[in-house]
């Protein structure tokens, strides 16, 4: 559960406090004057100048506040508060901007940290280095010192001297400001001004914590706080402080943030685990699958730092989360590492970890359930551009009993003539143990609590001997040589258009159920099927996209549930009996919330060894596309615009509640090997030309991810005012 409050956000009934001025909301209830040091504390490591001019707005802001508390009848009325304030803002705001140039200089937090710092320390010059530090060290007690004496003046006077805090505040604001000037001093002394105007709310609204860096947001990423990360806080040794989240539109995303060490032989480990994904997703021939992709590069404090996307809100894999997983789960978390392992040996050279263990993994809440993510790789041994080696983190390692429980023999002894790659398949073993047990090195009566796996396989996988272990391609079941595999690698975007509300929609089996906007999604299936949808809602704003919404879940649970257990190798059968129900549910749906106009055309394509099986209600469409010729796969259910001024679609999803005759289009065709199959809704296909849409699909030496881009682009140039959804993917050998 997560929802966004002014100054908090709840996520599973945890309040997470947007930063260290909560308390200012909850003190003042203005949220002018908590935005403004919110902004200021968001941009304090990245835009010096953009933090010093909310400290400044927020200043402006808390003298109306403090003014309209002497002229207010009730100070608990904070609608009142909050009409004077609008007054004072409208009457006095040149005189505000004037106030905070003309402020007493003899009251600011400059003079009183000079006069104090020069009583301990006459002989310090104030031209030094060191002068400018300290003074900048004094400045919390010399305003929290000038706050008090202000605090103590209204005591007695029933009133406060407003105009003497505003010179204090706006000293800090100057102060702030004069530093950027000196050359010498550092960015962490260009963000203390913010801390500065905490101790100033802090000592004037007494709160009683202190400044938390560990609070403060870097832009818009937020810290995770570590009992929704670990809420047993069980000792794991991984990074917990380098989870983050963002709320944009209510929506919530998860990242991993690690900062980019250059020339830095103190934190090797650190940039290994930059360096190795970085080279996994550059020369892998395959999409890598269940690892950590990066996302961007931010600047902060005259620092860069890699973000990386988690695909859902993350969880530790501590014994206690083990305790709580359902049998399907622990299934699809062993697939995933599975996946994730093979991702690393498939490389050329390969990727080997080495250092394996559940603290490497996080387990992400997805809309498709739990999935296991590789987020952490210092250990891992790179034959090719590795610069320097990881001792110091495999001691580390080497130390710890749980860590080495799951370190194979070879490693462990440091031999490194050894296949390293079986030394992963060794902590595998480890890793399904500990998942049926909660245990790395469980007792014999481990055996009675394991899932229906091969124990005989499990013991292969542990076997000290490296040779007798069996390889990652075995133990996924794809031990023929990988050039004889079948690959298809795909991607997909959605885009809101020119609309203001997003109704298209995307599915993908096993990966994407969304209708986010600017959602994009990539992977790759190896001698797998795949199922494949677009969908564009009808009816409205509100009503298409509810439908639509509804459609995408519906698929996927008749997938889940009806089709993927099914033992019918016909997949035209399959096809139909998935459309059908569909449609009915969906129909169902609509009538019982009387949603009447409403409806989703989509699309839906399922590629099945050497075929590809398609189906279509609607107009949206799906084209298969050769080095030689492109076929559209589809039909368009519109009625002609001669016959019906608006050419309105005759056949969607929900038509049947209607009491109209359902007629899907069905299609079935060869899929060779590099070829393309293309799945759009119309805000693609009614803006760009066939020709064009082909020729961006064929561009050599480009991207999947890339080529969806292109598409959506041309799509919004071309004039494009739809809503958009697309899905791409190619076939092709693995080599």
């Amino acid at each position: 559960m997560f929802e966004e409050r002014i100054n908090y956000f709840e996520i599973d009934e945890i309040k997470v406090p947007k930063g260290n001025f909560s308390f200012v909301y909850e003190k003042t209830h203005n949220e002018e004057l908590f935005n403004c040091c919110l902004e200021a504390e968001k941009n304090r490591y990245s835009d010096v100048g953009e933090s010093l001019k909310h400290i400044r707005l927020a200043i402006e802001q808390f003298g109306y506040y403090t003014r309209s508390l002497q002229l207010v009848d009730d100070p608990q009325d904070d609608k009142a508060i909050k009409e004077t304030i609008d007054s004072l803002a409208a009457e006095s705001k040149e005189q505000s901007r004037n106030r905070s140039k003309n402020f007493d200089a003899s009251k600011t937090p400059r003079d009183m940290a000079r006069k104090a710092m020069m009583e301990k320390e006459p002989t310090l010059k104030k031209s030094q280095r060191k002068a400018v530090k300290n003074l900048i060290l004094n400045l919390p007690d010399a305003i929290q010192e000038q706050i008090e004496e202000i605090k103590t003046a209204h005591q007695k006077q029933g009133a406060t001297d407003y105009t003497a805090l505003l010179d204090v505040l706006y000293g800090i604001s100057s102060d702030s400001s004069m530093h950027i000037g000196e050359k010498e001093i550092e960015d962490e002394d260009l963000t203390s001004a913010v801390k500065i105007l905490f101790v100033a709310f802090k000592t004037y609204f007494d709160h009683p914590e202190v400044f938390a860096d560990n609070l403060s947001p870097i832009n818009d990423y937020y810290k995770l706080p570590v009992k929704i990360l670990n809420p047993t806080k069980e000792k794991t040794g991984i990074t917990e402080k380098d989870v983050f989240f963002t709320a944009i539109n209510n929506e919530v995303s998860y990242y991993l943030i690690k900062k980019i060490y250059r020339d830095d032989e103190e934190h090797n480990s650190e940039q290994r685990n930059i360096d190795a994904i970085k080279r996994l997703w550059n020369d892998s021939f395959v999409t890598p699958d269940r690892v950590l992709r990066d996302s961007e590069v931010i600047r902060a404090c005259s620092e860069d730092f890699q973000v990386f996307k988690l695909p859902g809100k993350p969880t530790v894999l501590t014994a206690s989360r083990v305790s709580q997983l359902e049998e399907k789960d622990k299934n699809t978390i062993i697939s995933d590492m599975k996946k994730a392992i093979h991702s690393l040996h498939i490389v050329n050279p390969p990727l080997p970890h080495r250092g394996l263990n559940p603290f490497s993994f996080l387990i992400c809440e997805t809309s498709q359930g739990l999935r296991a993510v590789l987020v952490n790789f210092e250990t891992v041994k790179d034959f090719k551009t590795s610069a320097f080696t990881v001792h110091e983190t495999l001691d580390k390692y080497y130390q710890n009993l749980f860590l080495a429980g799951f370190m194979a023999p070879e490693v462990l002894d440091d031999k490194p003539d050894k296949d390293y790659k079986k030394a992963d398949i060794y902590s595998l073993g480890r890793l399904i143990l500990y998942i049926n047990t909660g245990k790395a090195a469980p007792s014999e009566d481990f055996k009675k609590n394991l899932l229906p796996v091969d124990l005989k396989e499990i013991e292969k996988m542990i076997d000290r001997d490296p040779d007798n272990r069996p390889t990652i391609e075995e133990l996924m079941g794809t031990s023929v040589s990988v050039s004889q595999s079948n690959v298809v690698e795909y991607a997909g975007i959605i885009n809101i258009g020119d609309r203001i509300e997003q109704q298209d929609g995307l599915y993908i089996e096993r990966d994407c159920m969304s209708m986010d906007n600017d959602h994009l999604t990539y992977g790759t299936r190896v001698d797998e099927d795949i199922w494949v949808a677009v969908f564009d809602g009808l009816g409205g704003r509100e009503d298409g996209r509810e439908v639509t919404e509804k459609a995408i879940n519906t698929l996927h649970d008749l997938i889940q549930n009806v089709i993927v257990s099914d033992d019918d190798n016909d997949y035209s059968k399959k096809i139909q009996s998935v459309t059908d129900a569909l449609e009915k549910e969906v129909a169902d749906y609509i009538r019982k919330y009387k949603l009447l106009k409403a409806g989703s055309a989509f699309a839906l394509a399922v590629v099945h060894d050497d075929h590809v099986y398609t189906v279509n209600m609607g107009d949206c469409s799906v084209f298969l596309i050769e080095d030689s010729k492109s076929v559209k796969m589809t039909k368009a259910h519109r009625y002609d615009r001669s016959v019906l001024k608006e050419g309105e679609l005759y056949q969607y999803l929900g038509v049947s509640s209607l009491n109209m005759k359902i007629e899907p289009y069905y299609n079935l065709e060869n899929y060779p090997v590099n070829s393309f199959l293309l799945l759009c809704s119309d805000g693609l296909s009614n803006y760009v030309a066939d020709e064009m849409i082909t020729s961006i699909v064929k561009k050599h030496d480009v991207s999947l991810v890339d080529k969806v881009k292109d598409l959506k682009d041309i799509a919004v140039k071309e004039g494009g005012r739809d809503n958009i959804a697309i899905a791409l993917l190619e076939k092709r050998r693995n080599k």
